[in-house]
């Protein structure tokens, strides 16, 4: 803090928080909260995003299942040939 007479409650404040005003980390906070609340889209648009994410995921869904059943079907690999 500031020993220097006449020095106000703000400047003892802003001295301490390194040159910032108290009410730095509020407006700071409140410009990030504006941002993203600009690039957040409509609903309509949430929604459409969810259902392609859905879409998405029942895609990878259906790769996966293809592969397991790729795999687990037994494939004849070649004649057996008894040997004397």
């Amino acid at each position: 803090m500031s020993d220097t007479p006449g020095a106000t409650q703000e400047s003892q404040s802003s001295a301490h928080a390194g040159g910032q005003g108290p009410n730095a980390w509020r407006d700071a906070s409140n410009a990030v909260r504006s941002v993203a609340d600009w690039l957040r889209p409509p609903p309509e648009v949430e929604a459409h995003f969810r259902a392609a994410r859905v879409e998405i995921l029942k895609a990878v869904r259906a790769m996966i299942d293809h592969r397991i059943d790729k795999l687990s079907r037994s494939e004849q690999r070649g004649t057996r040939i008894t040997v004397e």
